[in-house]
């Protein structure tokens, strides 16, 4: 039916969907419980690192190396969680993150032993389809869980009002905690699958750019529910293929308005609080049919 060059093309862009959208969900987790966060692709990048050290550098196979990459991540978010989380909130803790991943595109930057700008190569490719959307449905399926979880209600909590929250009895320090070391974790092994992937990773595929488009994804799609990320990551990935933009900049600019025209349309993401209901203008040039 499909010409055989066709459904590689199709196969490797949806690999690249699945492993966008682990980033994404790892962004979605951290802004579940109100945390806003420009500094994932800093986790994405210590996944990386620390799977193709393991593996290209200490020749460990990546099924052991993929989750160690995790692991990494979850420390990492746990730090950010304690020196940011903690102590910062709204604006400024989005610029602390930010600082956070520039500071680290530095340091793999000026690094001699993942060779720096030139990148770290050697990594074996791994990362396929099915490893890919194995990874995404255990997460989904968990994910699915924790919401209805009484954990996942305090997030929800933490997000609406800390201070209510507190009130009631959700233990706002443990929930910021947790977010934050989930969200690392996630996104550590979405940065290691995207390590196995492309068999070699730079400082510059890890910094602000990334960061932004991992967090346009649930605010986009939504972020009252992770079924919302799956939206915005798909816009995000497929959308230049399918509008044909090539150039980097084409695609910022894209991006910048559709941001801009999601939030006049929908301020929560296509699926909001509500769900998916018809935009208001809509609403009004609709006519119901007399009974």
């Amino acid at each position: 039916m499909f010409e055989p060059h066709i459904v590689s093309f199709l196969i490797n862009i949806l690999t690249d969907y699945g492993i966008f959208l682990i980033l994404a969900l790892g962004c979605y987790v951290t802004l579940m419980s109100g945390q806003i966060s420009i500094g994932h692709g800093a986790f994405a990048g210590i996944g990386a690192y620390s799977t193709g050290i393991l593996s290209a550098k200490l020749g460990l196979p990546p099924f052991v190396s993929i989750p160690v990459a995790g692991f990494a991540g979850g420390i990492a978010g746990l730090v950010i969680a304690y020196l940011m989380g903690l102590r910062l909130k709204g604006m400024y803790l989005a610029i602390g993150t930010f600082a956070f991943g520039e500071a680290m595109s530095v340091v793999w930057l000026n690094t001699e032993y993942v060779r720096g700008a030139i990148g770290l190569v050697g990594i074996p490719i791994v990362t396929d389809f099915t490893l890919v959307f194995g990874v995404v449905a255990v997460i989904s399926f968990a994910l699915w869980r924790f919401e209805k979880s009484y954990m996942g209600r305090a997030f929800r909590a933490s997000f609406d009002d800390e201070y209510s929250a507190s009130a009631v009895g959700v233990n706002v320090r443990s929930v910021k905690m947790l977010a934050w070391s989930l969200g690392g974790a996630i996104t550590g092994i979405g940065g290691a699958l995207y390590a196995h992937n492309l068999s070699v990773i730079r400082p510059d595929q890890f910094a602000f750019d990334m960061s932004v488009l991992v967090l346009l994804a649930p605010c986009i799609g939504g972020y009252f529910t992770f079924w919302g990320t799956y939206i915005g990551a798909a816009v995000i990935v497929f959308a230049p293929w399918v509008l044909n933009l090539v150039d980097p900049l084409d695609k910022r600019i894209f991006y910048a308005l559709l941001y801009v025209i999601i939030m006049l349309w929908r301020p929560d993401g296509i699926i909001g609080r509500k769900g998916m209901r018809m935009p208001a203008v809509l609403r009004l040039l609709w006519v119901k049919p007399r009974a």
